[in-house]
Parts: structure tokens; sequence; C-alpha cells
């Protein structure tokens, strides 16, 4: 009623910028404040469903994608089960000697952190449909009208990717601008979406909105200063083994939070490990993520990066959630050598030495510790039943010894080398 009102009033403006509105005007009230604005002030969400698109006034939209991109979508609160922590509580809670705890401590301590944490449920495909929906919203409006476009940081063959600045807040972002050729690779795109903003972390790259206008779909993500790509062709042989400790570290914890809620990456090499000045080193590009479900528990589609590909997913098997921590062993010997074994390899001849030859390895006797080649060793064991997972990496030493100092030499070694990069631009 109120915008018939407008239209009928002849004296009626936009609540924001005042300008009057002609008979033919278009008009949308926000559906947080209620006022009337024009449609440059506006803007028109799409949310999947029926009559389901929302209209806030940008200020309101600002103020509702903060709220949403300031935290991991929320969750049905779970009653956790009793704990038991001491010696004494976990036996009697098990109801085992003081023999069988000794023999058996350490599977013992295993199971009481489940017991503690809780055990995670794959979902169904159902439920994973309906939640991904829930938070999806495209805005239909020119992303145009809200950042200004400053510079492109790169191509690929998904789209570009530039440097963008928020009219409103003066912030920077990263927009990645996708050309939409057919459907499916709409859906591909959305999926993507989907699962970036599922997978919110500190340690995976914060999406906050995406814009669907004139045959592109536009995604804002956080800006980060570069790929792991770029650290190591800059610093090749250069990279401390505590900088690749840490690094690893945090791709791991990364990974951790995709696993825990069933979530395969499916595309971890260097490219898509994105890193900051401020010690930051971050997961992106979801491009090739998958969800399992109950209904489809394991994968088997061949998609990736040759050389980073895991011998099961090379072969069509199927595959699970360990094709991740492969690639993460092949990224640290990126890290290590400067490049992935069979870089030079032509993608065939690659994927056929992934699948026939032994797993690749750290150099002996080049002076990396024991603990670095055993962890890639570990992380390249080419039985995906034998290979350990997220968990078991974190406590392995090269990891637990990982410290705050640690994070203060990556950063110090991200400073110089992005000041060196700098004087040779110009």
């Amino acid at each position: 009623m109120d915008i018939i009102a407008s239209v009928l009033g002849s004296k009626s403006k936009c609540f924001k910028c005042k300008v009057s509105f002609k008979l033919i005007s278009k008009r949308r009230k926000c559906v947080t404040c209620g006022k009337i604005f024009c449609k440059k002030c506006s803007i028109k969400v799409s949310i999947p469903g029926i009559f389901t698109d929302k209209r806030y006034c940008v200020d309101c939209h600002n103020i509702e994608t903060t709220k949403v991109s300031s935290k991991a979508p929320s969750r049905p609160h779970i009653q956790p089960p009793p704990t038991c922590n001491t010696r004494e509580e976990m036996k009697v809670d098990l109801g085992i000697s003081e023999e069988e705890y000794e023999n058996n401590k350490q599977s013992i301590v295993e199971v009481v952190k489940t017991i503690n944490e809780g055990v995670k449920t794959m979902p169904r495909a159902s439920s994973f449909a309906r939640t991904g929906n829930q938070h999806l919203q495209i805005i239909s409006d020119d992303p145009l009208n809200f950042y200004e476009l400053l510079s492109k940081l790169g191509e690929g063959g998904a789209g570009s990717v530039f440097l963008c600045k928020n009219k409103q807040t003066n912030e920077n972002f990263a927009v990645k601008r996708i050309e939409i050729q057919n459907d499916e690779q709409r859906d591909m795109i959305v999926n993507e979406i989907i699962l970036t903003k599922l997978s919110a972390s500190p340690y995976i790259v914060n999406y906050y909105e995406s814009y669907d206008y004139d045959g592109f779909l536009w995604v804002i993500v956080e800006l980060m200063k570069a790929s792991l790509t770029d650290l190591i062709l800059g610093n090749v042989g250069r990279i401390p083994e505590r900088i690749i400790a840490y690094i690893i570290r945090e791709i791991l914890l990364g990974l951790k939070a995709m696993h825990d809620d069933f979530r395969i990456h499916r595309d971890i090499k260097s490219d898509n490990i994105l890193v900051s000045l401020n010690g930051a080193v971050k997961l992106a590009d979801f491009g090739y993520a998958a969800q399992l479900t109950q209904e489809q528990h394991v994968r088997h589609s061949v998609v990736g990066t040759p050389s980073w590909m895991a011998p099961e997913l090379v072969t069509g098997s199927d595959y699970g959630v360990g094709v991740d921590i492969w690639s993460l062993g092949i990224v640290t010997i990126e890290m290590i050598l400067g490049e992935p074994p069979y870089l030079d390899e032509s993608p065939m001849r690659a994927l056929y030495l992934i699948a026939t030859k032994p797993a690749p390895s750290v150099p002996r006797n080049a002076g990396w510790s024991n603990n670095m080649i055993k962890f890639v060793d570990f992380c390249l064991e080419k039985d995906p039943s034998r290979r350990p997972g997220c968990d078991m990496l974190l406590r392995h030493p090269l990891m637990s010894d990982v410290n705050q100092e640690d994070k203060q030499s990556f950063i110090d070694f991200m400073t110089s080398w992005a000041s060196r990069r700098r004087r040779k631009a110009h």
C-alpha cells in the first residue's frame, strides 16, 4: 500500500537521495526499515523459492551483510554428553582396569576425545540442499553501483579477479567476475558460493556477497596479499623449514574445518592457498569442492589439477577427504623444491606417473628434518585407507612444535618478500 501511495502522491521522494519519483519510476520498499526508495538506493536479493525476493535499502543491506559475514552459519544446539577427563573417570566410565588403561592409553584418549566432543553425522542430501538454499542470497543489481573496480589481479579459465572498493565503506575486496555460459556452469558457481559460505572459518577466505547481473556472476570475497604460488616462485629453495611447518599447520586447520563437516576441497594447490602480511594462511577457490552426504558418502569424479591429484582420484576409484591430505603433501614438496612433481609432464603422463610410480618424497640428506620427511611420507601414503586425517597430522611432532615465534617469522618473511617485490615493480 505504501508503494501505491507513493505512485499516487505527486510529491513522493526516495527516502535516501530525496529525488522525486516520476509516474513510471521504479520504487522499492525496504523489508527492514519499511521506507520507500528508488532503484539506485535499494537492492533486490534473490533467494531460492517462489516469490521470495527481498528488497532492502542500501544502508539496511550493509547492516544485514555485516551480520551474516561476521559469523559462521548457525547450527542447532545439541546437548553434549557428560564429559570424562581424569584417568579415574575414564576407567570408571569405560569399565576398564588399570592394566587395560596402560596397554591401550592412546586409543582410550581418542575414544574419550570423541565422546567429549560429540560425534557429527553426515548430512542427508535433502538436508544439505535446504541448508544451502537458506544461506544463498544473490543480489540481482549492478555491482558497479556499490563497488569500484580498481585493477585486475588475475585471470583464469573461470573468469577474472579484480581489486575493488566498496563505495560506501571504502573497504577493499577481491571480486571474481564469471561470465555465465550455461545453467550447468551457473549451478557449479552457486555450489561454490554455498560451500564457501557454509565453511566459514579463520582459515578459509571470507565470503561477503554475490551479484547476478547482465550475464555475469560477481563474487565478493576477502582481499589477501598474494597466493602461496607467488611466495614460492619468489623464494625458490629459500623458505625455511619452520615457516613451511607453520604454513602447513594453517592449511591443515582449514582442511579440518571442511573435513569435520564432510566436505572435500578437491583442488588443494599453492594457487588456491592465499597468504597475508598479518600471518593469515587461508584456503580459497571452492570450484571443485563437494559435500559428502549419507546418500553419496564417497566421490569418484576425476577433478582437480594433475600434479596435485591423489592416486585414487586419478584412477577413478571411490575417494573421500583423504585426497586433500595427499594434495597437502604435494604442496609441502612444492614449498621445499619450488614446484610439484611432474609439473613439466603432459597432463596425461602426469596422471599415469601418479597412478603407477612410488609416492614422491622429500629429498634425504638435503638439510630437512626427519620430522618433515616423515610428515610428507604420511601425507603421500598411496593407500588411502592408511593415510592419516587432519586430527592425526595436527598431533605430528612437526605440527606440535609450531609456535608463535614461527608465525612471527612467517610475517617477517612475508614483509621482506613483499618489499623486494615492490622495489622490482618500480
